[in-house]
């Protein structure tokens, strides 16, 4: 989670210490001290108690494209849309590892290999198929989210972790569904034009995530 705004201002409005507030959030001096003077990233868990101490959303300490767009499963109390959007930040992480790591495996293949079977090229067309459902399911599932909190659901306005994991996500989906393309050499999946498709799709939500991969 990105810095938190305001906190010290919020604090003071309150009448509390800063040994008071951190007290109050469970939290060390230090770690109140660090926040108000706008030191790093703070812990999901923390912003939420810092921000409860208050008597606030953590929303209400963020700016708007710095919301809390990707949830994480650490204490997952509390409203069920926050709980079903921290599942599915988890299906997108878990898509890109599973795609980096079918990438991998194809690309072994595809140098043993002279020529795939036309079952192994139907099941690869499914799995890129598949893989771009769930990343795409989720994503509607985590803009719900942010439109929930009176945010702006676009993706390229998010923070830039968010936006970060969504990219390297949709790539590693992505490089897959042109893996598929290239290693493909006989058979007729009507899954292939699909896949085609979602690449298409894919290209063009990358490009307008506005995200500049660092490095």
């Amino acid at each position: 989670m990105r810095p938190l705004e305001g906190v010290r201002d919020l604090r003071e409005r309150r009448m509390l210490s800063q040994q008071e507030l951190a007290d109050r959030a469970g939290v060390s001096l230090f770690t109140v001290q660090r926040i108000e003077r706008g030191e790093g990233s703070v812990r999901p868990k923390t912003g939420r108690a810092v921000a409860g101490a208050l008597g606030v959303g953590v929303e209400a300490l963020l700016g708007k494209a710095q919301a809390p767009l990707w949830p994480e499963f650490e204490d997952p109390v509390g409203p069920i849309d926050d709980y079903a959007a921290a599942t599915a930040a988890a299906k997108i992480s878990g898509a890109s590892e599973w795609a980096e790591g079918l990438a991998a495996e194809w690309r072994r293949e595809e140098a043993e290999v002279a020529v795939l079977s036309k079952y192994r090229t139907f099941e690869m067309s499914c799995t890129v198929v598949m893989l771009y459902q769930q990343f795409w399911e989720a994503l509607e599932t985590l803009q719900s989210h942010a439109g929930g909190k009176g945010l702006n659901p676009n993706p390229a306005t998010w923070e830039p972790e968010s936006k970060r994991r969504l990219f390297e996500s949709g790539s590693s989906i992505r490089t897959l569904a042109g893996l598929y393309e290239r290693i493909r050499e006989s058979g007729e999946a009507k899954e292939e034009e699909e896949v085609r498709k979602f690449a298409a799709q894919l290209d063009t939500f990358i490009a307008e995530l506005d995200y500049e991969k660092a490095g």
